[in-house]
């Protein structure tokens, strides 16, 4: 029997079986302190250095609303070179300003994920390139496949979230990613906090807390050059 042939026909029978009601993966919490790698002095070695470089050096912000933003709240922002210096006091008075916890809300609200103090989240992993079954084998990760991992995780008790990347989707173009990942979670019918939840404002809004986070990261390089002195 060919291999197209079989996999439709597994594909019709899980398509018949009722999916289990998954429990709620259960609040973890870590007793130990926080490990001390390094001493107060280290530490605000790293923490002066930082704010140095965010100061003096500055960063790139590549979105035009960003850099007005950072502007209005008084950081000084070059627009033509997509670039903003940070005021030490400023960023300090951004930090305190962020709450030590706080709850990650979820379509059910047994799902829901407390963040913060000494509580644990599991969560898959992400930016995987390859992907393996016993069906085709080890191949690079398309759409299809980074819908199966979401569904997946959205079924394993022991997770509290499913978000990331679990999959790099090939078949989709690089500058499109970061917006289809929101994409198959509704088709997933997801519960747990992660992508393609409710964007507030939307039917179903969550009354408190963030239905959705972004773990955002520069793809570019460390460099220096005019006006980044």
């Amino acid at each position: 029997m060919a291999v197209d042939s079989i996999h439709a026909m597994r594909s019709a029978r899980r398509r018949t079986v009722a999916l289990p009601n998954t429990p709620a993966a259960c609040v973890l919490r870590n007793p130990r302190p926080p490990y001390a790698w390094l001493d107060e002095e280290g530490l605000e070695q790293i923490h002066a250095a930082s704010l140095d470089i965010l100061e003096n050096i500055g960063i790139d912000f590549l979105d035009d609303e960003a850099l007005a933003i950072w502007q209005a709240a008084g950081a000084r922002a070059d627009h033509a070179a997509r670039h903003v210096w940070i005021d030490r006091g400023l960023l300090l008075e951004c930090i305190a300003s962020a709450p030590p916890s706080f709850t990650w809300r979820a379509r059910n609200p047994l799902h829901d994920v407390f963040i913060g103090e000494n509580a644990i989240a599991f969560g898959p992993n992400g930016g995987m390139v390859f992907t393996h079954d016993l069906e085709f084998g080890r191949r690079p990760g398309v759409m299809a496949d980074f819908e199966a991992f979401l569904k997946l995780s959205q079924m394993t008790p022991a997770l509290h979230f499913a978000s990331w990347e679990q999959v790099t989707m090939h078949d989709v173009p690089v500058s499109e990613r970061h917006l289809r990942r929101p994409l198959p979670c509704p088709r997933a019918q997801p519960e747990l906090p992660g992508w393609g939840l409710r964007l507030p404002g939307g039917p179903g809004e969550p009354a408190q807390g963030p239905p959705l986070l972004q773990a955002a990261a520069r793809p570019f390089p460390y460099t220096q050059g005019p006006g980044m002195t």
